[in-house]
């Protein structure tokens, strides 16, 4: 009988990973969230469990604390994240995971990993091994996994870039809330210098008094980086900072032909520009080569457009309060993406630099450049 793997993930990352473990020889459930994965772990003959770090409107972190504290026997866990990093290996580790996987892993190497972590779990329980393992079967999943290497597929391309095409570069998406402009330049002075060529900023800030102080001007002198307001055609350039113009409309990412769009307000009103607006389309362009940061400041934009940028594969970061109450704008972020990371203002720069350089690493290596 072939093993039995549950699949914890959104519809379309959960097909992509079917296919390579049915492919592999693997039996699979599916479930898009915590209750319906407790729902089929109590039904047992489930013998290892695949975890997005990322669910909507849930965490990973916490669905394996809850798997480890409600299930028994519990089967082995392996977490599947978008970012490479000690850090997020040692979080997945702490809460119960027994093995931590980025979504760039080749198919080949994520079906030898769930293997041999089904394999220890077996050894450590007495239990016998797993027919198919090791003998000369055809069919069983070692040599379908050896078959599957000779496959060039990378799971990061294919679960999250629409079409499975390449953004130009790495995109971060700012938004800072009325009285969060000086936050803002904080944070953009943090940045590593030779990162930034590696990505192209966005930022929507909703601090009028600010932009009346010609905010471009004086960051394009103090910044190691071009500072204008975003136009209609503008590239997605490395190493510059598009900021949506009050009252120029909504600004919006295309991939045909790649570049910005201003699209007027509807005619109901509302928020213009608007940071979701502009999150959703860098999602829908950058798939999970996008990064959102959400300063601290009043309002209620950017929790939608995060939201959907973290459903792509992205990365939400927003400001801790470090000691103080949380903005609404924060809260409104967390309410709706409770995996978005609480990052201090003093480290956000040095954090955003670090998540576009691991990133970038993985965009060029999606591409089969070489990296330095």
């Amino acid at each position: 009988m072939a093993s039995r793997v549950l699949i914890v993930d959104d519809d379309q990352q959960a097909r992509a990973l079917a296919s390579v473990l049915e492919r592999g020889g693997y039996e699979v459930a599916v479930a898009s969230d915590a209750q319906g994965a407790i729902a089929v772990l109590r039904e047992g003959a489930v013998d290892a469990v695949l975890c997005a770090w990322m669910l909507v409107n849930a965490d990973g972190v916490d669905l394996i604390r809850r798997i480890r504290a409600r299930v028994r026997p519990c089967p082995p866990i392996l977490m599947l994240g978008a970012i490479e990093g000690q850090e997020m290996v040692e979080e997945a580790l702490r809460a119960g995971a027994d093995d931590y996987l980025v979504q760039t892993l080749e198919a080949a190497d994520l079906l030898a990993r769930v293997e041999r972590c089904i394999g220890r779990y077996r050894r450590a329980h007495g239990l016998q091994s797993v027919p198919g393992r090791g003998d000369k079967d055809d069919d069983g999943p070692t040599q379908r996994r050896r078959a599957v290497s000779r496959q060039t597929m990378r799971l990061g391309s294919q679960l999250h870039i629409p079409g499975n095409t390449l953004p130009p570069v790495i995109a971060v998406a700012l938004c800072a809330g009325v009285g969060g402009g000086q936050s803002f330049e904080q944070l953009l002075a943090q940045l590593v210098s030779p990162v930034v060529r590696h990505a192209s900023f966005f930022a929507v800030v909703h601090d009028t008094a600010w932009h009346d102080s010609d905010p471009c001007g004086r960051l394009s002198r103090q910044l190691n980086m071009n500072v204008s307001l975003a136009s209609a055609g503008a590239p997605f350039a490395p190493g510059c900072l598009q900021i949506a113009a009050p009252g120029g409309g909504h600004v919006v990412a295309i991939d045909s032909p790649p570049g910005l769009r201003l699209v007027p307000p509807p005619p109901r009103g509302g928020l213009c520009p608007s940071a979701d607006w502009l999150f959703r389309s860098l999602s829908e362009v950058f798939g999970r080569f996008v990064i959102s940061v959400v300063m601290a400041g009043e309002g209620t934009d950017a929790a939608i457009g995060s939201e959907l940028i973290v459903r792509g594969g992205g990365v939400c970061l927003i400001q801790d309060p470090e000691g103080g109450q949380p903005s609404e704008m924060v809260l409104g972020v967390e309410q709706r993406v409770p995996v978005a990371r609480r990052i201090a203002l003093s480290g956000l720069g040095e954090t955003v630099s670090r998540y576009v350089g691991e990133l970038s690493r993985q965009l060029m290596q999606a591409r089969g450049e070489a990296t330095s």
